[in-house]
């Protein structure tokens, strides 16, 4: 069994939710996951955060709601309103990590990247803001500053974000189960860990 997690590194429902797919997971090691991303923030849709007054309140009730809280130099980002949210380069880097890390890795990288971005402010259209990571997941022999400049200004995420075209995923997070060659819908408006185990239990079931 397989679960694809559509996420997107700016999707701030995402940054949430991954709490609680970390605690599914940990409830669940049978299970290998992917992890793909959306483009939410694409073409006309990258601005400066200033063009998104809806932030700050949508913030306030993800952390209410799942318990997350966002770090002072993201909500300094949010309040200057310079900065253009760009699914291509986390994506893009997303990408180049599935060379190297498969399942809880790789799910565990993309929550670190979301992490860096909205408890540190990290700008994720710049290499040095990925070398921690690289260190932490033991890449840094693997996976050069000069590799990772290249995947930043590359366009290899459009497969990741036509393979969410494919699946007809318009929101995020959507979690799809792989089981016996067919897929199903696994959040279904989850929230917690127990409805996702309940989902799960409904679907092996059928």
């Amino acid at each position: 069994m397989k679960v694809i997690y559509f996420w997107d590194a700016y999707c701030g429902w995402c940054f949430g939710f991954g709490k609680v797919l970390a605690e599914f997971l940990d409830k669940h090691p049978e299970l290998e996951v992917d992890v793909v991303s959306g483009g939410l923030f694409v073409g006309a849709r990258v601005q400066p955060m200033s063009n998104m007054p809806y932030i700050a309140g949508a913030n306030a009730r993800i952390g209410e709601m799942f318990g997350v809280q966002f770090g002072t130099a993201y909500n300094q980002l949010v309040e200057q309103g310079t900065y253009q949210m760009n699914s291509y380069h986390p994506a893009a880097v997303l990408m180049e990590m599935k060379k190297f890390l498969k399942n809880r890795p790789l799910f565990d990288f993309a929550k670190a990247m979301q992490t860096a971005f909205y408890q540190k402010g990290a700008d994720l259209t710049k290499v040095e803001s990925y070398l921690p990571l690289l260190e932490h997941f033991n890449l840094q022999d693997k996976i050069s500053k000069e590799a990772l400049s290249q995947c930043l200004a590359s366009q290899t995420a459009i497969s990741d974000f036509a393979l969410t075209q494919q699946f007809g995923v318009q929101s995020y997070p959507t979690l799809v189960l792989k089981y016996d060659d067919k897929y199903y819908d696994l959040r279904q408006n989850a929230m917690g860990v127990a409805e996702l185990d309940k989902n799960l239990t409904s679907i092996l079931s059928m």
